[in-house]
């Protein structure tokens, strides 16, 4: 038994089967199918009181695992799309400026952040749920709540993830949002979900900037 004792050979195998047990055990499925997200809003700024009704309150995302396509609306503008062909590592924002559609399109720009975990923990619809705070701002630290029974979407809503995220807050321009996820659906999903549409005018990044402002 090539110089192996029976002793020794059983214990080798043990070693194996736990070593087994234990890499099942952490690892992640890739997610491929719908989110939805609901979304509400803790703090707007003074200009923006009296509008906030018209922001979005529902995010719908579809994913194979690395791809992605993410869907709000407004009351002002419609649909409000945005794209990631991780093939090309590409993001496509796509919305309507008046009675034009519109597309414009860059390269992937990671929102990163610090995420300590804490010893909070919770179950959401039979998912357990761990949550970690952002290092900065400190006096007033974002929150997420991650899965990791699934593997982290890459780029979206936030880098340097762990798991899905489940429910968090995001920051920008000063309005503090947060996103908690109502509905999970898997299903298998391919990659004409993310074929971008004809109907869409692809612009500049500069001029489209000049429309945001």
């Amino acid at each position: 038994m090539n110089g192996l004792e029976p002793l020794q050979v059983s214990k080798y195998l043990l070693t194996l089967l736990l070593l087994g047990s234990v890499t099942c055990a952490f690892a992640q499925k890739t997610f491929s199918g719908r989110l939805v997200y609901d979304i509400t809003y803790d703090q707007v700024p003074e200009d923006m009181k009296g509008v906030e009704n018209g922001l979005p309150e529902k995010c719908v995302v579809v994913t194979d695992g690395t791809s992605w396509w993410m869907e709000q609306h407004t009351e002002m503008n419609g649909a409000y799309s945005i794209v990631y062909q991780s093939q090309k590592d590409s993001i496509y924002e796509m919305l309507k400026v008046g009675p034009d559609r519109v597309r414009v399109s860059s390269k992937m720009e990671l929102e990163r952040r610090v995420w300590l975990p804490t010893e909070n923990t919770q179950i959401w619809n039979g998912l357990p749920m761990l949550q970690y705070q952002s290092q900065d701002p400190v006096e007033n630290p974002l929150t997420v709540w991650v899965s990791k029974e699934y593997a982290p979407i890459l780029g979206l809503f936030y880098a340097d993830l762990e798991g899905l995220p489940v429910r968090f807050t995001k920051e920008r321009a000063g309005v503090r949002m947060t996103y908690a996820l109502r509905r999970l659906k898997l299903e298998p999903i391919d990659e004409t979900y993310f074929v971008l549409p004809s109907s869409y005018n692809e612009v500049s990044a500069d001029l489209y900037q000049q429309w945001l402002r």
